[in-house]
């Protein structure tokens, strides 16, 4: 199993047939008991929001021991996932924050709709600063296929392929009632599975992170006290 997270192709394919048997053996099941394993709050969304918590008090935890500034924007990052997923925004909202309606709406306090704009550009500006300060090192880690960095391309490739899999529900809907009864509840089982897999590829990251940390250190470290042994 050790082998199989450190390999990072290797991982990811085996997180893909995960969600793919997962998704299948829900849809195995009856309509009752899929709506109540993938409704709002039910299990898989649970297990989905524990993950993204479990890998931003990972990264905190690191960060805190590091004092490293980037470590706590990356929690911060991911905790706010989690948050998004659980649709926190909506408790002290009008209507969700993601949506452009939210904006327009006379329904929503000019109050509100202010208080929501700082705070969104904050978290994009500080998300923004994030990416480009990390973006280069991420691109080098890519290419030489660091597990650490290879999951976390998967990550997010599968946000983007969530995103249009919901942006396509009606589409998905439509194929599926040509051979399925209740074919809302099919289309959403796809999108929260894959969902799901979204923390797990983060995980990973983070896992394969501080053995590869570890080990630059370490080679760090032996070139200084090689490099004191020769002068001395």
């Amino acid at each position: 199993m050790v082998s199989a997270i450190s390999h990072p192709l290797r991982a990811v394919w085996v997180i893909v047939a995960g969600v793919i048997i997962l998704s299948l053996t829900i849809c195995l099941l009856p309509v009752e008991m899929m709506e109540d394993i993938v409704e709002e709050y039910g299990v898989v969304e649970n297990i989905t929001v524990a993950g993204y918590f479990t890998a931003a008090i990972l990264l905190l935890m690191d960060s805190w021991r590091e004092v490293h500034r980037q470590g706590m924007l990356a929690a911060l990052v991911v905790f706010m996932l989690g948050l998004r997923e659980l649709d926190f925004h909506e408790i002290f909202t009008t209507m969700g924050i993601f949506k452009t309606r939210f904006y327009i709406s006379p329904d929503v306090p000019i109050v509100e709709k202010c208080i929501v704009t700082v705070i969104v550009l904050v978290l994009l500006v500080s998300l923004g600063l994030f990416l480009i300060k990390n973006f280069e090192a991420f691109v080098r880690s890519w290419r030489r296929k660091d597990p650490w960095a290879v999951t976390l391309c998967a990550a997010f490739v599968f946000i983007v392929m969530s995103k249009m899999i919901d942006s396509m529900s009606g589409p998905l809907v439509w194929l599926f009632s040509l051979v399925l009864i209740e074919p809302e509840t099919y289309s959403q089982v796809i999108e929260e599975v894959m969902e799901l897999a979204i923390p797990l590829f983060i995980l990973l990251s983070v896992y394969n992170f501080y053995p590869s940390r570890s080990h630059a250190d370490s080679i760090h470290l032996q070139s200084g006290v090689h490099s004191s042994a020769t002068h001395g």
